[in-house]
């Protein structure tokens, strides 16, 4: 299991761990919680699990709650669905980790990413991560985009127009892009890659 820290202050990328696994391993899912108490977040990509993986890893807190709004998963209580709806106030915008007001509030949650939103509207996305994210006809409108990490994520397209860039990390495919719609013209793109084009002209012999 690798454990890499995303921001000196706050957060963790975990990969080389299966959490369904975890969830049965006494001595990994220590590690997993030390580096959660650590680090305040932690990230796991590529989880291939069940329901039944998510309510096991969760309930490795401690018993699962209730939540005060939401109904769970019949079949796996203490499982909550965050839906996607016409609204502009549907339950992926306004979701919070709620019971704060309760006598013994919940510690957090266990959150699964089953369908991602394609339109990123107003948000502020200094310093997110975008590695290995398929991002194909997604649009980003009026976001913050401080030192966004695209390098690593595929089908990224970007208007600068409509969102503040800054130290922005972007695919060379986006940026070549983003130059065309400019009207210019990138030259030797095929050196990119390799070595750098050769300037100037060769002396004649």
């Amino acid at each position: 299991m690798k454990i890499s820290p995303i921001t000196p202050a706050i957060g963790a990328r975990v990969t080389d761990v299966h959490l369904g696994e975890a969830a049965r391993d006494p001595e990994r899912f220590a590690q997993i919680k030390s580096a959660l108490l650590k680090h305040k977040v932690l990230f796991f990509r590529g989880q291939d699990i069940t329901r039944a993986d998510h309510q096991a890893f969760a309930r490795c807190f401690g018993e699962l709650e209730r939540h005060p709004v939401l109904d769970s998963d019949p079949q796996y209580p203490g499982l909550a669905l965050i839906y996607r709806s016409e609204s502009r106030h549907s339950y992926e915008n306004v979701y919070h980790s709620d019971g704060l007001w309760r006598k013994n509030p919940s510690m957090g949650a266990v959150l699964r990413c089953t369908a991602q939103e394609a339109n990123f509207f107003d948000l502020d996305l200094t310093d997110a991560d975008f590695e290995g994210t398929d991002l194909t006809g997604s649009n980003f409108r009026g976001c913050i985009l401080t030192r966004t990490d695209f390098s690593l994520a595929v089908g990224l397209v970007l208007d600068p127009s409509r969102n503040r860039l800054k130290d922005t990390q972007v695919p060379l495919a986006t940026a070549v892009s983003l130059a065309e719609s400019m009207g210019m013209r990138v030259p030797a793109l095929g050196d990119v890659a390799g070595a750098p084009a050769s300037r100037g002209r060769k002396k004649k012999r």
